[in-house]
């Protein structure tokens, strides 16, 4: 998962209830910071999921067998 997310840039990992409780917070009180998380966890998740790469990775699977 954290070669996925990178704290802070496009989404948060939490090591307790605590920490997440606290990025939760953070996001409901800073719309700029929800925002920013926001727009990058889904370029993020376009960029690694989008149905072409999905594909694409699925194609060069079955050509390695």
């Amino acid at each position: 998962m954290q070669d996925i997310i990178q704290n802070g840039v496009n989404g948060y990992i939490a090591d307790s209830i605590d920490e997440l409780k606290g990025y939760i917070q953070l996001l409901l009180d800073d719309d700029a910071v929800a925002k920013r998380i926001s727009e990058a966890g889904r370029s993020t998740a376009l960029k690694l999921f989008d149905r072409n790469v999905i594909n694409h990775q699925w194609r060069a699977f079955f050509k390695s067998l």
